[in-house]
């Protein structure tokens, strides 16, 4: 092949490329939340139902201080504003845990607070 007809047929498929849509598909940690970014308590029942067992949305009444306990994940969680929340960012690693509830632990992690399920994390310390 020439470079000439290299090149054209080059041209050809990145012009296929570009003209198929790109759908953005959110990134979930946990394939039970896929579609469950909205399952957080409805402001106006108060209601906090939902299908996923582990997407429970603790009051923050609840929580308790921790002092020495550490949590890690070697998969990426949701890393939210509050138990069962707006997710803000995605989480993996460890840190220092700071509160917990029942089913969420409150994290430093990259320099913002925010909670992680308790169901998919290993701890170290007093972190009951």
């Amino acid at each position: 092949m020439t470079t000439t007809a290299h090149h054209s047929c080059l041209m050809y498929r990145m012009s296929l490329i570009q003209s198929v849509p790109i759908q953005r598909v959110p990134l979930y940690a946990n394939p039970h939340e896929i579609g469950k970014a909205d399952s957080a308590p409805n402001a106006r029942t108060n209601s906090t139902a939902t299908t996923n067992p582990y997407l429970v949305a603790d009051s923050l009444d609840s929580a308790r201080a921790l002092d020495n306990c550490m949590v890690s994940s070697r998969t990426i969680l949701n890393f939210r504003r509050q138990p069962a929340g707006d997710i803000l960012s995605l989480y993996m690693g460890g840190s220092p845990a700071i509160a917990r509830t029942d089913n969420w632990f409150k994290v430093r992690y990259l320099g913002n607070e925010g909670w992680i399920s308790a169901h998919y994390v290993t701890t170290s310390g007093d972190c009951d």
